[in-house]
């Protein structure tokens, strides 16, 4: 058998065109495939886009909140600084009050006292 003359009978009569054939048909299939799988990528990465968004929103939305409680907190603060500061005026206030009112009481005594005995010389 003459290998060459067979191999030119394929070449130039329905063989060629066979071989071209199956090829397109495989280059077809190839690219079909790819083509899903390009797809299915495309629709992986569009899903992680939006996941990628809703995750950065969440993180605005974080932010925001947590600029707002450290803003509460701060206030919070100053009231109970503000707070601390009245609790200790008034204790000095208190203080002194009670004083007052210890040398009055003592004043009273001494006054009943003398009460007394200018009573007791009267009668």
């Amino acid at each position: 058998m003459d290998w060459g003359a067979v191999i030119i009978a394929l070449l130039t009569g329905s063989g060629l065109v066979a071989f071209f054939t199956w090829l397109t048909n495989m280059n077809n299939t190839a690219t079909k495939v790819l083509a899903e799988r390009i797809e299915r990528l495309n629709a992986r990465v569009t899903e992680y886009e939006q996941k990628v968004k809703e995750l950065e929103n969440e993180r605005t939305q974080n932010r925001v909140e947590l600029a707002e409680a450290k803003k509460d907190a701060l206030e919070a603060q100053r009231q109970s600084a503000d707070k601390d500061r009245r609790i200790k005026a008034l204790e000095e206030e208190n203080k002194v009050l009670r004083e007052q009112v210890e040398s009055l009481e003592k004043r009273v005594l001494k006054l009943l006292a003398r009460v007394e005995e200018l009573e007791g010389k009267a009668g």
